[in-house]
């Protein structure tokens, strides 16, 4: 069987389900949940053989938006599991409760012991939560702190620039990263609004950094940061982990 592929056979006898691993045995229990769900004691015998178009399934939600509360996410993840996700991708924005860095976490935010609950609920539900954190752009939650105000360039944006951005973007990362089970880390861009933003040489370069420090800390970066030539020209040499 292939990756999260399953087998079911239902016969006079009673009903087998077959897969590769655990991720399968559970797909396919699920979809015999459904059918008995549908079907009741009428049950016809049959074969089904599915297998996912696409490996990763996910769902992003942006906490900057809707500030979710924990009892609704892990609700969430229970329902993501039994429709076949296989991932839970947050946009934390403001509502990570960083350690290091406490005054960037807004009025409303999760605490460590509820991320904890979190990660449990998805591993439960057969998900990966993944963590994302925009990482360029209009960061306001950041540069409008007197504490940070120096990191804020000409435009408003986060001076990509300036070395200690790149610095303190690591630290919250480490903490993203220790915090969740997931082996992948999102890293977003926050345009302006309304304003097209640009991601020039220095931007990229910044980039290179954080990518390298998710790497090095053995986790994947799942990149969301548009598509124009300049960032398909410089994915093409970073690093495919």
């Amino acid at each position: 069987y292939d990756e999260q592929a399953y087998k079911i056979e239902i016969g006079r006898g009673g009903v087998i389900v077959c897969a590769r691993n655990v991720r399968g045995l559970a797909y396919g229990a699920e979809t015999l949940r459904q059918i008995l769900t549908q079907c009741g004691a009428d049950v016809p015998c049959g074969v089904v053989e599915d297998a996912p178009r696409q490996s990763w399934r996910g769902v992003l939600l942006d906490l900057r938006v809707h500030k979710y509360k924990p009892v609704y996410l892990k609700t969430l993840c229970a329902e993501l599991g039994r429709l076949k996700y296989s991932a839970l991708v947050l946009n934390y924005h403001d509502t990570f409760a960083y350690k290091r860095e406490p005054c960037l976490r807004g009025d409303v935010y999760i605490s460590a012991d509820q991320v904890a609950e979190l990660n449990k609920a998805a591993n439960e539900a057969g998900i990966e939560l993944i963590p994302c954190v925009n990482v360029v752009g209009a960061l306001e939650h950041i540069v409008e702190l007197e504490r940070y105000r120096a990191l804020r360039a000409s435009d408003g944006t986060l001076d990509v620039r300036n070395p200690r951005s790149s610095k303190l973007m690591c630290a919250l990362l480490e903490e993203l990263m220790a915090a969740h089970d997931a082996s992948v880390i999102g890293l977003g861009v926050a345009a302006p609004l309304g304003v097209p933003l640009v991601l020039d040489d220095a931007a990229l370069a910044y980039l290179d950094t954080l990518v390298a420090h998710v790497i090095k800390r053995g986790k994947s970066p799942l990149l969301n940061i548009g598509a124009d030539a300049r960032v398909a020209a410089w994915l093409e040499h970073a690093p495919k982990n």
